[in-house]
């Protein structure tokens, strides 16, 4: 979705709200993260959320 256009990118939230979806963890394309493998992408991600409640690194 890093490449979605505005207009894409509103249709898929509306879609994904209009379904009751979630998605649990997001993520932002930036320079820094780009190259990472999506192993390494995701225990980031997890570590994220974990942190953001209050939780431990895992």
């Amino acid at each position: 979705m890093a490449f979605f256009s505005d207009a894409l990118m509103d249709r898929f939230l509306k879609a994904l709200r209009d379904s009751g979806d979630t998605v649990a963890l997001k993520a932002v394309l930036t320079p820094y993260n780009r190259a990472w493998r999506l192993d390494r992408l995701y225990r980031e991600l997890k570590a994220e959320a974990a942190a953001m409640q209050g939780g431990k690194r895992p």
